[in-house]
């Protein structure tokens, strides 16, 4: 990153003109991100005395205005963490409530490797002050005032960026006034009323961007959207006929709504791996787009879309751990580090159980282990004996992911013990797993939900309250194991 980071702070030190120092801007808007975050996890501290500080500090960088940093993940300056992965797993002790979904995997799939966290960087980039507000180098952009009820309901008229928690915030947002350049290059104008006396002064032609990594893939409807919402329509121009599919496959020819990707994991309790075969639909006509920056003239508009980002980062997760495993994955669903081939059209070829073979093949017949450059042989040009081997047919699993509706919506189809299992749930804002439905198919043309509800009304009810902790269950094995490889395993295991 160390051209990167030379790049930025260049890009910035050029743009100081006029007396106006964009360093100074961007210290401003991140002192005021520091606030929020201050008064944010003093109240959440408050409100729960139960909780450990790690957790009241997790919950406010996933679920509140996030976390403002100085210089971190490698990369130099002001940046806002809003989602981590593995967050209600990561550093943390077992407890005697935990379900089996929270225990830890097997030592040999555990990584050393920190969580990934999703963050937006904060910088100053060109733009005409006629075209889009421009920064403002001040430290008053938050009040420690409490928000009003007439604020809350401002900040409630728009469905799209509808965040602001029921309760009170523990601060306010304010304006604080325009920052103008000068002829002189040593002095600077923060006043809008001496604006009015010098005609000279004019406002910076510079404007605030938050650079998110990593970049996001979302919908086309969900990019205008969020360009609409901090006033920067999208460009006619950047508007290309690009899908969800092709975005998130780029390499793959031809192109198809049929994706198909192999892995192995570990099960809950980490005692075995399984192999599993994922197969991914989407509408062909699903047009997305990858953001990479979203431009603001108030950090009150970042926070605002804060959900948002996070319910993205979560779905581009779970399809990442099924289509792209990292051997490094640091989730309790870790892949196996094992050597993955993977072809053109996007499934992983696994090599490891050929590799194994082999090795056992070669213990047999000799009492000493194999040197490396036999192994590296016998990976490279398996002999026909090991090919022929039988192996353990891996778990197809059906994956449909649909726009649709109000949230994304998954759906999973697999078998479970002879019959047909079936999975939906929606992901909202802030990464919120909703809408959850599970049916087993008891045979072709059954569509019952474990017959449940047949009989009595006791029996009625019962059967209903069953479903519904099932459902519940279901939503926190999703939320704390953030892989659907491990729900489908959960439920095989658990439910089976």
């Amino acid at each position: 990153n160390f051209v990167e980071n030379l790049e930025r702070l260049a890009r910035l030190d050029r743009l100081g003109t006029g007396g106006v120092n964009c360093f100074d801007a961007v210290e401003g808007v991140g002192g005021a991100l520091r606030r929020v975050w201050e008064m944010e996890t003093t109240k959440k501290r408050q409100a729960t005395r139960e909780e450990r500080q790690e957790d009241i500090e997790m919950a406010v960088l996933c679920k509140g205005s996030g976390k403002p940093t100085m210089h971190a993940s490698g990369r130099l300056g002001q940046a806002l963490q809003y989602w981590q992965e593995s967050r209600h797993i990561s550093g943390r002790k077992r407890s005697a409530d935990d379900m089996d979904i929270d225990s830890p995997p097997a030592k040999e799939a555990i990584s050393s490797k920190e969580p990934t966290r999703w963050s937006a960087t904060i910088e100053c980039e060109p733009c005409s002050s006629d075209l889009y507000p421009p920064i403002r180098v001040s430290s008053d952009w938050v009040t420690n005032d409490p928000c009003t009820d007439q604020q809350q309901e401002q900040h409630q008229q728009d469905p799209f960026t509808s965040i602001t928690p029921s309760e009170s915030s523990p601060f306010t947002w304010h304006d604080p006034p325009p920052t103008f350049i000068t002829s002189d290059p040593s002095a600077m104008d923060l006043s809008l009323s001496q604006s009015n006396n010098n005609n000279n002064n004019k406002t910076p032609d510079f404007r605030f961007t938050a650079r998110l990594h990593p970049p996001l893939l979302v919908p086309l409807q969900t990019a205008l959207n969020i360009y609409a919402s901090v006033g920067a329509p999208l460009a006619q121009d950047s508007i290309q006929p690009t899908t969800f599919d092709s975005l998130l496959f780029p390499a793959t020819t031809p192109p198809t709504n049929e994706r198909i990707a192999e892995r192995e994991l570990y099960t809950p309790g980490g005692t075995k791996k399984k192999k599993h075969k994922y197969t991914l639909f989407t509408d062909p006509q699903a047009y997305a787009r990858t953001i990479a920056e979203i431009p603001f003239a108030h950090p009150r508009q970042i926070v605002q879309l804060l959900p948002v980002l996070r319910q993205w980062a979560f779905i581009s997760s779970l399809l990442r751990r099924c289509f792209f495993p990292s051997p490094s994955s640091s989730s309790s669903s870790s892949s196996s580090s094992s050597l993955t081939r993977t072809n053109i059209n996007g499934a992983a070829k696994d090599d490891t159980d050929d590799e194994n073979e082999e090795d056992d093949n070669n213990n047999n017949d000799n009492n000493s282990p194999p040197s490396p450059s036999s192994q590296l042989e016998n990976l490279l040009n398996p002999s026909p004996l090991a090919s022929s081997k039988s192996k353990a047919k891996p778990k197809n699993i059906d994956i449909s992911l649909a726009f649709s509706g109000a949230a994304p919506r998954f759906r999973l189809s697999f078998e479970r013990q002879g019959e047909v299992a079936d999975v939906g749930f929606c992901v909202g804002l802030n990464a919120e797993v909703g809408d959850v439905d599970v049916f087993v198919l008891e045979g072709e043309g059954s569509g019952a939900d474990n017959n449940e509800g047949a009989g009595s009304s006791s029996s009625s009810r019962e059967g209903k309250d069953k479903a519904g902790k099932r459902r519940e269950k279901v939503k926190k094995v999703i939320e704390v194991g953030e892989d659907l490889g491990v729900l489908v395993e959960w439920i095989v295991g658990v439910e089976g």
